[in-house]
């Protein structure tokens, strides 16, 4: 790691070359992004991306995952006044379902508490919030808050492309 770089012929050379085996790098992945993922020996591997928004699925799909390994449910309940309803989780779970089938996708409820703060004050203040109420303690402690979650992943309409 070079912290106060010099502007060196040899230093930009150095750097010049990186990046151009960088992008013969990339341009090689990019030719077999959407091959299975196979071991030398047959085994296939699914590939599958996490994401916290809806916005993050086409780019994994572009970058040939196989479905979605998790989406990360509290990207709906930060930066709100108060919780999403059933209605609204449900709409958009539709969506990254409709956009993703036949692929696999799989959610997690949301794991709202210390570094994400939730809508609505669900998230207490607590000395040491990683440990304290927070994710399933929490959903637990609030059961009406995990059984609209799950009734919206559960009622989400899993539809598969002729």
């Amino acid at each position: 790691m070079i912290v106060n770089p010099d502007s060196s012929t040899s230093t930009v050379a150095a750097f010049s070359r990186r990046l151009a085996e960088q992008h013969v790098l990339d341009a090689k992945h990019a030719e077999r992004k959407h091959l299975p993922a196979i071991t030398r020996d047959g085994f296939r591997v699914e590939v599958t991306a996490n994401f916290g928004t809806p916005g993050e699925v086409e780019p994994a799909f572009e970058a040939g995952a196989d479905g979605i390994g998790l989406i990360r449910a509290e990207y709906l309940f930060m930066g709100r006044a108060k919780p999403p309803s059933e209605d609204e989780q449900y709409e958009a779970y539709r969506s990254v379902f409709a956009r993703m089938a036949p692929r696999r996708v799989i959610i997690r409820t949301a794991d709202i508490g210390s570094d994400k703060p939730a809508a609505g004050g669900e998230s207490p203040l607590e000395p040491n919030p990683a440990l304290g109420l927070r994710g399933i303690r929490l959903a637990l402690a609030r059961p009406a808050l995990l059984r609209v979650q799950l009734r919206a992943q559960v009622s989400a309409p899993r539809k598969t492309k002729a």
